[in-house]
């Protein structure tokens, strides 16, 4: 299944990821989701990608294991590589992720997308 053009509002993101709207909806004013079409005005709805899923899901599981994810640097960058640096500066940030648990996390979506 491709899911490069799929685009879900926020309360689908949070139907297929089990995070609570609110919490998608904190994390983007916060500037740590970042939707693909953020919405400029009250009243406009943000659009987030199947990328976003898999991000939230991973912010969720940051989370859970106590990292405070308003102390992570903006722009968050999820990325299975173990370091990526901040456009801009010359500090490095390490998030280790292990690829096959971000793989795992995106078979689950497209199960459930396609279930």
């Amino acid at each position: 299944m491709n899911t490069d053009s799929i685009r879900f509002k926020k309360h689908e993101l949070a139907e297929l990821t089990g995070i609570n709207p609110r919490t998608i909806l904190s994390w983007t004013q916060k500037g740590i989701l970042t939707p693909v079409k953020k919405a400029k005005a009250q009243g406009k709805i943000s659009l987030y990608s199947f990328d976003n899923a898999v991000e939230a899901r991973v912010l969720q599981a940051l989370s859970a294991s106590g990292i405070n994810l308003g102390k992570l640097p903006k722009p968050v960058c999820i990325t299975t590589f173990p370091r990526y640096k901040l456009e801009g500066s010359s500090r490095y940030y390490t998030i280790h992720i292990k690829e096959r648990f971000v793989v795992g996390i995106e078979r689950e979506l497209r199960k459930k997308l396609t279930s």
